[in-house]
């Protein structure tokens, strides 16, 4: 419902609405990313400081146990490291992974990692987002109890999951849809706009 992804609110800034438009999935992230193979088992981009990014943190830690080391994995540094700048060269290197790390920031938001990964085509890792439950069935979803080898356990399963290209489709068609489609978001955030504006 409209009510729950576009918020306007006057608690923080009175007198001046603040407008909340949620991320959402563009068509751009699947077209680019359409029959690339998968070569790698596990991509990890952004930041991994667990003070801004708790859980990514954490399972980027899971992937540097020992215990991991025969998993093939793709270190995509932040673009202000020199990684791959947000867009279709970063979708098309998700899309090489068959899972790729997402994680809310420190205050448990959604990121658009939750978004980017599922459209190019690959399953998110991450925990899940509380304003976006729903993810939950599309995603391998890491609670906040589970530690480092918890962690790679639930990887190592997804990885081993024959139906893992079918839960990847799914969770691609999922954020792609009416409910997390930008483009329907940002139109339901317009008509919110007029209607504070009047």
């Amino acid at each position: 419902d409209e009510a729950r992804d576009v918020r306007v609110t006057h608690d923080f800034v009175p007198r001046r609405p603040i407008l909340c438009l949620p991320h959402g999935a563009f068509p751009e992230m699947t077209t680019t990313s359409a029959g690339i193979p998968k070569a790698v088992d596990v991509a990890v981009s952004g930041s991994l400081c667990p003070m801004n990014y708790p859980a990514r943190a954490r399972i980027a830690m899971a992937l540097r146990l020992a215990d991991a080391q025969d998993l093939a994995v793709d270190w995509i540094p932040h673009p202000v490291d020199g990684g791959t700048d947000i867009g279709p060269d970063f979708w098309r290197r998700i899309a090489r992974a068959r899972l790729a790390v997402a994680g809310t920031n420190a205050y448990g938001c959604l990121t658009m990692r939750y978004l980017e990964i599922p459209a190019s085509g690959t399953l998110a890792v991450g925990d899940v987002p509380v304003e976006a439950p729903d993810l939950r069935n599309h995603m391998v979803a890491i609670e906040h109890a589970e530690g480092p080898h918890e962690i790679l356990g639930k990887i190592r399963a997804a990885l081993e999951d024959p139906t893992l290209p079918r839960r990847s489709a799914c969770a691609q068609s999922y954020v792609c849809g009416e409910r997390r489609s930008f483009q329907v978001l940002a139109e339901s955030c317009l008509r919110e706009i007029g209607r504070v504006l009047g």
